[in-house]
């Protein structure tokens, strides 16, 4: 009859000891093992080399957001929606972008809402090109309203025989705050005023959201583009 101490493979009698006493060490390390994983931390056995594959839970964590935040938008479209459209960088400045709110794809058109349709505003643009008026010491309240200035500079320009120098495009800071790749800093109300070599193929620098390389570059860039802007067709 075995009684229930000699049972038990830590506590053997005789030659059996020394066996029984590695073969606790082991399932103790072991147990350490799967408990480090659980906490985040790494335990590894004596005289074994660490697994590349394996990382704790806290790199896993780590990990997941960056790659989460690498990954460009996707945004489910219903069966059938969106067959034969342009994509959102071939599709025209004029093509009536739909209106929606953040988060944006990269190069997605976004329609403005708060300007007529004459401004062909985009919510999540920012445009290039000659500025004819500067942002920076030209403040006004809305983006309609820095449309409207476009305009008055544009008759202003062609009743002076200056074609040329007639504006036709705008950028207008709607946030306290609107970051750009540049040494300025950007504050509410600039309304910028710029001419395009062809307002039908405007010059952009960014639209919707700013590209996954582009962030990893500028780490203090936001998701998509902070500016609205527009064209004039006519």
């Amino acid at each position: 009859r075995i009684s229930p101490r000699s049972a038990d493979p830590c506590a053997p009698r005789g030659p059996g000891r020394l066996i029984g006493v590695i073969f606790c060490l082991l399932m103790v390390l072991i147990l350490a093992r799967e408990i480090g994983a659980l906490m985040g931390a790494r335990v590894e056995l004596p005289g074994t080399t660490e697994n590349p594959a394996w990382t704790s839970l806290a790199a896993i964590r780590e990990n997941a957001v960056g790659t989460v935040r690498d990954l460009p938008v996707v945004h489910e479209r219903a069966p059938g929606e969106g067959l034969g459209e342009q994509s959102p960088a071939e599709a025209p400045v004029d093509a009536r972008p739909e209106t929606k709110r953040p988060p944006y794809g990269v190069n997605e058109s976004v329609r403005l809402e708060e300007v007529d349709e004459s401004c062909h505003g985009e919510a999540s643009l920012d445009l290039d090109g000659p500025a004819l008026v500067w942002g920076l010491d030209h403040k006004v309240s809305s983006a309609q309203e820095c449309c409207d200035r476009c305009k008055a500079q544009a008759r202003g320009a062609r009743e002076k025989g200056e074609g040329a120098r007639a504006c036709n495009s705008w950028v207008f800071c709607p946030l306290p705050e609107c970051w750009a790749p540049d040494i300025w800093n950007h504050t509410s109300g600039e309304c910028w005023l710029k001419t395009q070599e062809d307002a039908r193929k405007p010059r952009i620098n960014f639209r919707g959201a700013y590209p996954p390389a582009f962030r990893r570059e500028h780490s203090t860039s936001p998701a998509h583009v902070p500016w609205q802007a527009g064209v004039l067709l006519e």
